[in-house]
């Protein structure tokens, strides 16, 4: 409900500066970069272009980044343009993916299958490999081929590490890479999930879920049947059917009585209680009482919540 509101109302801005430069078919607020992403429509190429048989529309789409004088950075050519991150765009043009800064230069050659937004200065590509497959590797901000394409799948990196999975179709492992491509534990894990706040979650042989930190040492050990990411310094985990909160030393420090708990967001999470969702603070004290059938995390200092006659912000 809330992503719909918001992507609604970011039409609409779209559309009203659409209106004040005819030139295109969409101009984007700037960004912090004082760039815009503006598109337009052309005729199709019928020898080359992919004509949508269903709904065609005014014509092929093409994208690109201009400045508040109206002077194009990023040349409108491209069959989809990403917003910035660090500093570079994903351009595409005919199934070809690569990186273009804020100044318009070429960070990469457009070769990529497939290619993530820049974290810690580290992006995930890929290529198509020889079994028409994808496989994944990293560059940096330079655009260099820093670790190899090696990998099934990649995270992008937080706390230093880049979480990848590597085997067969059949069995994957899991591990953390650092900026090298160096693993930093050499046991693979069944399953586990990019750092957050410095932390990691990881399966253990056991089939049950602890944390390591951004060195790979052990911190958590696995006794958890569901572990969720680190948020305001403290993780919902569920044991024996209930949820709790724990600390980063595993310190359980808000008791495992609940039917769920949500991650802390703005010092506030939704957890439920005999039927009814609520929401409590770090200590574990009731804020809100538990009176909705449904409630999501606070954002920006308001939440959506249901009862069941009704339902609102």
């Amino acid at each position: 409900m809330k992503k719909a509101i918001s992507l609604f109302v970011f039409y609409c801005m779209a559309l009203l500066c659409a209106g004040q430069h005819n030139d295109y078919a969409f101009r984007y607020p700037a960004g912090k970069n004082g760039l815009s992403k503006v598109g337009i429509y052309v005729e199709y190429d019928e020898s080359k272009d992919e004509i949508p048989e269903s709904n065609p529309g005014p014509g092929k789409l093409m994208m690109g980044y201009i400045d508040q004088a109206g002077k194009e950075i990023i040349p409108v050519i491209y069959d989809d343009i990403s917003d910035f991150s660090e500093g570079k765009v994903i351009v595409t043009l005919n199934h070809r993916r690569g990186y273009i800064d804020s100044n318009g230069k070429a960070v990469t050659e457009l070769k990529y299958a497939e290619c993530r937004d820049f974290s810690e200065g580290m992006a995930v590509v890929g290529v198509r490999n020889s079994s028409d497959g994808i496989s994944y590797g990293y560059i940096d901000s330079e655009g260099n081929e820093v670790v190899p394409f090696m990998f099934q799948e990649a995270e992008p990196f937080s706390s230093g590490n880049g979480l990848v999975a590597f085997g067969t179709e059949d069995y994957k492992a899991y591990g953390f890479i650092n900026k090298s491509g160096k693993r930093i534990v050499e046991r693979p894990y069944s399953f586990a999930r990019s750092f957050s706040e410095g932390m990691a979650v990881v399966r253990g042989p056991n089939d049950k879920h602890g944390y390591i930190d951004a060195s790979g040492n052990e911190i958590i050990s696995p006794r958890y049947d569901f572990p969720a990411d680190f948020s305001e310094g403290l993780a919902a985990v569920k044991m024996d059917g209930y949820y709790g909160f724990i600390d980063k030393t595993g310190k359980e420090v808000i008791p495992m009585k609940y039917a769920y708990a949500s991650s802390f967001s703005e010092g506030l999470a939704v957890v439920e209680l005999d039927g009814k969702t609520g929401y409590i603070d770090k200590t574990g004290k009731t804020v809100i009482p538990f009176q909705y059938s449904r409630a999501d995390d606070f954002q920006l200092g308001v939440s959506w919540v249901r009862n069941d006659l009704d339902h609102g912000y």
